[in-house]
Parts: structure tokens; C-alpha cells; sequence
């Protein structure tokens, strides 16, 4: 019966602007009530904590939602997560700007001993957490040759677009010039 109030619940998380904390650390999800949650998290920008537990197999679903998510705190209660799942996280992370505090409670040490994937993901995480903690501090940049030159866009890691230019190859050089004082 809980998993069934866990589908209705994403459901309305999908359109929901208003709730900022949801904790279903009783629920304890399966895999297809996590799913649930993780398609309705995709959608919404205003949830910023959602604490959950339960046994999960794939953390696909909930990497995909965590690319786009305005969640500032996710706590999982359990040995949820493989060092492969583990890493599915971390590689969401990667263009999250909003997430600030991950944690996976309850992982026992031994599976952190034998588990190298796991303990470099969990390393990338703390590291990706702590970048959007203080995303005033660095800029990221990217750099991509065009048909007609060069664009280069810098952000600042909160999502705030700083700069987007395009040059045509012969002004690239001169243009990046006038931009570096």
C-alpha cells in the first residue's frame, strides 16, 4: 500500500512548486516506486531535501533527474547503492549545479574496503558537492571549434552564463585578447 501512495506522490511532484523537503525514510521504495519518484524529480526544481530508504537495484532513474534537479540535499538510509551506481551519481553530478550534500548512510565499511569503484565515486561526489557549496569561487569554460571559428561560453558553477561568443578563426585571437586584461 505504501509503495502505491509513493507513485501518487511523484505524480504530484511532477507539477508540485511549493514542497521543499520530502521524507520517505519509512517507506522503504522498491525498485519501481524509486523510479517513480526519480521520473517526478525530473520535473520538479523547487524540491531542495528528499530523504528516502529502501532497495534499489538501478540508480539510472535517479541520475537522470539528479542532471536536472534543484535538490540541494539527498539522503539515502541503506546499503542502496553499488560503487557502479555510486559512479552514475557522480557523473550526474557533473552537471549539477545545485546539489550540495549527498549522503548514502548505513555503508558498511567492509563493502567501502572492497569496493574501489565505489570509493572513487564517493570521493568524486564529496568533491562535485563541495564545488556547488561555493559556486561563486570557480568558473567553468568550455571551448568548441565551430564551422566558422571558435565559441567560448564561461559559467560560473551556479548556472550563470558570464560569457558566449563566437569568432570567426582569423579574429579568435585577437578577440580572446581584449577579454584577458
Amino acid at each position: 500500500p505504501l509503495q502505491g501512495g509513493v507513485k501518487v506522490v511523484a505524480t504530484a511532484l511532477a507539477s508540485n512548486r511549493s514542497l521543499k523537503r520530502l521524507n520517505l525514510q519509512e517507506v522503504g521504495l522498491d525498485n519501481e516506486s524509486f523510479n517513480a519518484l526519480a521520473g517526478g524529480l525530473q520535473q520538479n526544481h523547487s524540491l531542495q531535501e528528499l530523504i528516502f530508504s529502501g532497495q534499489v537495484d538501478d540508480a539510472t532513474q535517479l541520475a537522470e533527474a539528479l542532471k536536472v534537479s534543484g535538490l540541494r540535499e539527498l539522503i539515502s538510509l541503506g546499503d542502496l547503492f553499488t560503487g557502479a551506481q555510486a559512479q552514475l551519481l557522480a557523473s550526474a553530478l557533473e552537471t549539477n549545479c545545485c546539489l550540495r550534500s549527498l549522503e548514502l548512510q548505513h555503508v558498511t565499511p567492509k563493502k567501502l574496503k572492497k569496493d574501489e569503484a565505489y570509493r572513487s565515486a564517493m570521493k568524486k561526489i564529496e568533491w562535485l558537492t563541495t564545488r556547488n557549496s561555493h559556486p561563486a569561487s570557480v568558473l567553468t569554460s568550455s571551448f568548441t571549434k565551430t564551422s566558422h571559428g571558435l565559441r567560448v561560453c564561461l559559467c560560473s558553477l551556479g548556472g550563470e552564463q558570464v560569457l558566449d561568443l563566437e569568432v570567426d578563426a582569423v579574429d579568435a585571437s585577437a578577440s580572446l585578447q581584449q577579454l584577458i586584461p
